[in-house]
């Protein structure tokens, strides 16, 4: 069911992952749904996200070592998967609370995600090379690039544009 929301936050905001589309989608029943998330939609979106910001993090520590450039390089190639495998019909779950939610607690439980994105790639950059006094300026940067870049990539139902817009990332670390 978790899963599923996220999967529902991804295509379709907040609204789409009503309890009705995640039972459709994961195939559970409606009584599984109240006795593991008690506390409504709320509490089972502000799971969806923790799931999702879980399996960045862990996915971004497998660049552990990497140079600085290998480190972004990776976490774009994560969210260009998460664009091809869902036929651009699906984005970053946690900018979908934040858009389209108006539970300011499920705001600052996204809000604590994208930090921990930014934290995380903060330290991977340094260790790959990045001065330390750099590192919180490229780690919002490659956030708030890669997002962006998910939503145009989205709204065009391409990944031409994603491709430029990562590739323009690179390029500028590579020559920084």
């Amino acid at each position: 069911m978790i899963r599923s929301a996220a999967q529902k936050l991804s295509e379709s905001g907040v609204p789409g992952a009503s309890f009705s589309n995640v039972l459709e989608l994961s195939g559970a029943s409606r009584g599984a749904i109240y006795h593991h998330f008690p506390g409504g939609k709320e509490e089972l979106i502000a799971e969806a996200i923790a799931y999702v910001g879980d399996g960045a993090l862990a996915y971004l520590q497998k660049a552990a070592g990497l140079p600085a450039v290998e480190v972004v390089d990776m976490y774009g190639r994560m969210w260009r998967r998460v664009l091809v495998s869902g036929n651009f019909k699906g984005g970053c779950a946690v900018a979908a609370v934040v858009t389209d939610s108006e539970s300011e607690p499920l705001v600052e439980a996204a809000a604590a995600i994208f930090r921990s994105w930014r934290t995380a790639l903060e330290e991977l950059l340094v260790d790959g090379g990045t001065p330390v006094a750099e590192a919180p300026a490229l780690a919002a940067t490659v956030v708030a690039t890669l997002e962006g870049a998910m939503l145009l990539s989205r709204a065009e139902g391409d990944i031409e544009i994603f491709d430029l817009i990562a590739g323009q990332l690179r390029s500028s670390l590579v020559h920084s």
